[in-house]
């Protein structure tokens, strides 16, 4: 192969990377609490925050092809109520992203 050939070869391998990563979407993912309790919600094992009764928890700028996310509910006295491992798929759509609720019959 001419070294001109080759030259080619790797900008189009360059060009189509880059395309490729300039369509990834990025999405919101709230999490709604419907229990009676004030919840303490995990993401991927990070601490997003807590949650009263009725209300959600955002988090934003979640690359959509993540793939299964961990996602954990805790009460007050430090009980996991939720625990999953979940793929938008599995999830309700939004406008913006997606959502997951946690309901009181919910268990880990």
């Amino acid at each position: 192969m001419k070294s001109g050939t080759i030259i080619a070869v790797i900008l189009a391998l360059l060009l189509l990377t880059t395309a490729s990563l300039a369509c990834e979407v990025n999405v919101d993912l709230a999490i709604e609490n419907q229990t009676e309790e004030v919840l303490t919600i995990y993401w991927l094992d990070n601490k997003l925050g807590s949650v009263e009764p009725g209300r959600q928890i955002v988090k934003r700028g979640i690359p959509s092809n993540i793939g299964r996310q961990l996602i954990v509910a805790k009460n007050a006295q430090g009980e996991t109520v939720f625990s999953k491992k979940l793929l938008f798929l599995e999830m309700e759509r939004t406008d913006n992203g997606y959502k997951v609720v946690i309901r009181s019959s919910e268990g880990p």
